[in-house]
């Protein structure tokens, strides 16, 4: 694969002590379920894992430290969920965070292709059936995604229908070059052949924010093969108090953020995309989005930190002159000059400015 020996070299360290191997169990598919503290919500998760109609599949439920009652809620379910072609297996550990307890699952899968899933989330009955026949079908694709939603309240809220499955796989569209930051959606709408996958790495457990969108740049500098499936087959919970986006409304968020986004850099400085490509034009709207947020913290330092990190990866006069305006005015304290300035800028509808 395009680049391996190189993100071989960005992988992080992990918990766990080893890695997943790209070997595993044909046609199985692993579906890795990371949880904490969510019991309540756990039975509707594997609810609509029981319901796809795939088989075989393993379930591997990794509880992180919770203090809820999810062991004995996990353990209720597989008393009276087993079944031909569907097992279910559960871990106990120390609180380590999602990515720790991910990188946890992945060693213990066996499965051929893997599938993530939150405990507030839940799949569309027919998604592992589509994305599998796919990469049945096509041995040289490494990863096929589909679209995703959100609901609050009840799973019926995820508004699901039943697909023709050979009628998708017929409006699958072959995308032969992904460019990073393009095509591949979250982690979660997609499902993985495991080789690519393992060929990534391990998630990086010292991100809190964003550890998603740093897996997906090793995982996409790989230059993977894709199918994309239109539909929604995937459906992300919003109603969980402990999800990472109330991160975002923190000062904190910005901090973590900044975090994320020098790890990701540190990936590019090996790579070296081309000024003008998507991931440089994202990494910029990144950088700039933790800047508008710090500028509502009226943290000036922050603010000029991401307003840097921005300006690494656009080489555009006009952007440049932009940021390069708003920056004079923080380091001459004009916070609130240069937080209504960005908003203008932000307002302005041209692929060349903020």
């Amino acid at each position: 694969m395009r680049h391996a020996d190189t993100i071989r070299m960005c992988w992080p360290e992990n918990s766990v002590g080893q890695w997943m191997s790209g070997e595993g169990e044909k046609h199985l598919v692993s579906v890795v379920l990371p949880t904490h503290n969510r019991g309540s919500l756990l039975g509707r998760a594997l609810d609509s894992i029981k319901a796809q109609t795939y088989r075989p599949i393993q379930i591997v439920v990794v509880d992180d430290g919770s203090g809820d009652a999810t062991p004995s809620i996990v353990e209720e379910w597989m008393s009276s969920n087993v079944e031909v072609g569907l097992t279910c297996e559960f871990f106990r550990r120390d609180n380590g965070g999602a990515p720790s307890a991910r990188n946890f699952g992945l060693v213990r899968s066996r499965g051929e292709f893997i599938q993530y899933i939150d405990s507030d989330d839940v799949l569309h009955p027919q998604k592992i059936e589509i994305h599998t026949k796919a990469l049945l079908q096509k041995p040289h694709v490494d990863f096929v995604w589909s679209e995703h939603s959100t609901f609050v309240g009840n799973v019926e809220d995820a508004k699901f229908c039943h697909i023709d499955v050979e009628e998708k796989l017929r409006d699958g569209r072959f995308i032969a070059e992904v460019d990073i930051f393009s095509t591949t959606g979250n982690v979660w709408s997609g499902l993985y052949r495991r080789a690519a996958h393992a060929a990534a790495g391990p998630w990086n457990e010292t991100l809190a924010r964003w550890q998603d969108v740093e897996f997906n740049i090793r995982f996409t500098a790989l230059g993977p093969n894709c199918i994309y499936i239109p539909g929604c087959l995937h459906s992300m919970g919003l109603d969980a108090a402990s999800r990472i986006q109330n991160l975002y409304r923190e000062r904190r968020g910005v901090t973590e953020g900044l975090h994320t986004l020098s790890v990701i850099d540190g990936t590019l400085s090996k790579l070296n995309p081309p000024f003008g490509s998507n991931v440089r034009r994202s990494m910029a709207t990144f950088y700039l989005g933790l800047a508008k947020k710090a500028l509502e913290f009226e943290d000036r330092e922050l603010a000029l930190s991401a307003f840097s990190g921005a300006l690494q990866h656009r080489r555009d006069v006009m952007f440049r002159l932009r940021v390069g305006v708003i920056r004079i005015l923080l380091r001459m304290k004009l916070n609130r000059v240069a937080a209504d300035l960005m908003s203008v800028y932000s307002n302005i509808k041209s692929k060349n400015v903020l």
